[in-house]
């Protein structure tokens, strides 16, 4: 009769008798419902006189109304069996249906619960609920909860098993409950893996927060907190696989998992990975991963990767990764890298990259590259280079290179070159590039500082007329490359090719005093690695003709050292010097002279 689809003892039936005997009861029921009945005549009395007066109510209601409370009933394929109840134990069944009050509606996937003994059911798709509650309590409290319906308390008393019909009411409009554990994809990912879940409609309709003590269960939904595990925070929990509650204030280990859709305060541990969907403080420790969504201040210990989404204040210690996508204050230790999304600060040590993309100040450790967006103060250490778009007060050393866009305001050392654009401290590295250096040196083999020395000179001495060197990198400490010849033997020239250092002091708007030490090796023809070495000091003014030609001349004092072991020594370098104060040779034949000379020098640019 359009119910065929519908459970036997939630179908709906009209019933409206007076002092009938049950068996007419029962015939009305099988009538109007389709069923049919199973008993023994020994057990149901069908002669006792009953009335019944029922509109639209399931086959369930109207038995509850007729039969004695020491007959029990169960559907069976076509049969509703009519059997003896047993005897209540230490627990007696509460069951019933949901109502909305307004509209007399059954109300489905509502959440009825006894905080004190944790058994909660979910009312079917009928409205229907059924629970069990300890029968040794004077009054047993149940709460009935439903999103968008105002909570309700139902009070009773558990002498018998008894059927409970509960009436509920809409809640005036409010913005949309949004779970906590909703804040991100992996979250979202969480939750709907626990779709399906018996008691994940509970997460939904229950907004309140259940506190226990101690808690064990085997997986989600199966321990001592049943159905109600999500809802609840717990002091001490122990999962034996998993466990899945709202939050942990104490202790809590699983020998899987441990997920908390709020918070963790204390400690926590798992044999593969712990997840908190909201703060967490405390020591977490997770065999593969840790995953904090909210901020996070202690100890997060993870076999591979630790994920904070939002602030961190401590200690991260990962195999692979550590990931901190909010404020970092504190220290981390990665097998792999390091990742600050936000403002960090502390001490970031990785066998292979620190990662910061916003501040960093602090030092940072790596066995291959840091990066830092701004690294202010502290160090930035790796084993192949460092790069920072903004460099302030830190020390970069890095094996190959170093580069600091805007600005370096610390030291640069690096095994190959070093890369700044305004240095505002100390380059050392056998190459040094920047823009500028307004406050800083770049020492190296080569600097090249776009807004700083780079001068074309040509010089003549005592020893060679025409001397060309190249000067670059600053004022206070640059770099000279030269070459030059004497022209005695167009067949097979004297010449020379050189390297030096040098530094000038200003002492007036066109004058400078320049200091400069090169080294030269002379060679006659050919190249040659014969011993003809020309050390040169160089201390002089130089005095500005226009702003793009000056003038050099001063003194010299050079220390020459020959092989005299050598074919062209008797003929040309043992008569090379004009004069010397000394003229020594040792007993390896090393000849030593030094004289003091004098230098002429033009630069341009």
């Amino acid at each position: 009769m359009g119910q065929t689809n519908v459970p036997l003892l939630e179908r709906n039936i009209s019933v409206s008798l007076l002092n009938q005997p049950l068996s007419v009861v029962l015939d009305k029921i099988s009538a109007q419902s389709g069923i049919t009945f199973s008993y023994s005549p020994t057990l149901v009395n069908s002669n006792k006189i009953v009335t019944v007066k029922a509109s639209n109510k399931s086959v369930r209601e109207v038995l509850a109304l007729v039969l004695d409370d020491n007959i029990a009933y169960k559907a069976s394929g076509k049969y509703v069996i009519l059997s003896k109840a047993e005897t209540p134990g230490k627990k007696v069944t509460v069951s019933g249906y949901v109502y909305d009050k307004n509209t007399g509606k059954k109300v489905p996937n509502t959440s009825v619960y006894d905080e004190k003994s944790m058994t909660s059911a979910v009312t079917n798709q009928y409205g229907y609920y059924e629970l069990e509650v300890p029968r040794k309590e004077p009054t047993v409290k149940l709460n009935v909860k439903k999103n968008e319906f105002s909570d309700t308390t139902v009070s009773l008393t558990p002498i018998k098993n008894q059927l409970v019909e509960i009436n509920i009411e809409q809640a005036p409009p409010v913005s949309p409950y949004i779970d906590s554990l909703r804040k991100n994809n992996f979250q979202a990912a969480t939750d709907r893996f626990f779709t399906n879940a018996k008691g994940f409609i509970n997460t939904i309709n229950i907004k309140d927060t259940i506190n226990r003590r101690f808690q064990i269960s085997f997986l989600p939904y199966m321990g001592t907190n049943h159905l109600l595990s999500a809802n609840v925070i717990n002091r001490a929990s122990v999962n034996v696989l998993g466990g899945y509650s709202l939050g942990n204030t104490g202790f809590e280990v699983g020998g899987i998992f441990n997920i908390n859709r709020r918070s963790m305060a204390g400690f926590q541990s798992a044999g593969i990975f712990n997840i908190v969907g909201g703060p967490a403080k405390g020591f977490q420790a997770g065999g593969i991963f840790n995953t904090v969504n909210g901020s996070f201040n202690g100890f997060q210990a993870g076999g591979l990767i630790n994920y904070i989404g939002d602030s961190m204040k401590g200690f991260q210690a990962a195999g692979l990764v550590n990931v901190t996508k909010g404020k970092a204050d504190g220290f981390k230790a990665a097998g792999l890298c390091n990742i600050n999304a936000d403002t960090s600060r502390g001490f970031n040590a990785a066998g292979l990259a620190n990662i910061s993309s916003h501040t960093y100040t602090g030092a940072t450790v790596a066995g291959l590259f840091n990066y830092s967006h701004i690294h202010q103060g502290g160090a930035q250490i790796a084993g192949l280079f460092n790069y920072a778009d903004r460099l302030s007060g830190t020390a970069q050393i890095a094996g190959l290179m170093n580069i600091a866009f805007r600005h370096s305001g610390g030291i640069q050392l690096a095994g190959l070159l070093n890369f700044a654009t305004d240095v505002k401290g100390i380059q050392l590295a056998p190459f040094n590039f920047s823009d500028t250096c307004s406050s800083g040196v770049p020492i190296g083999i080569a600097s090249f500082v776009r807004r700083g020395v780079h001068q074309l000179e040509i010089a003549g001495d005592e020893l060679l007329f025409t001397t060309i060197s190249f000067r670059t990198g600053t004022r206070h400490f640059h770099n000279i490359f030269s070459a030059g010849i004497y022209l005695t033997d167009t067949q097979s020239p004297l010449w020379s090719i050189g390297y030096g250092a040098g530094t000038s002091f200003k002492l007036s708007k066109r004058f400078n005093l320049d200091i400069d030490l090169t080294y030269s090796h002379l060679s006659k023809g050919a190249f040659n690695t014969n011993v003809n070495f020309l050390n040169k000091l160089y201390i002089g003014p130089e005095f500005a003709i226009t702003r793009k030609v000056r003038v050099a001349i001063g003194p010299t004092f050079n220390l020459f050292l020959a092989d005299a072991a050598q074919p062209d020594y008797p003929t040309l370098f043992s008569t090379l010097a004009p004069y010397s104060f000394t003229n020594y040779t040792t007993t390896n034949n090393l000849n030593i002279k030094w004289w003091i000379g004098g230098k002429l020098a033009f630069r341009f640019f």
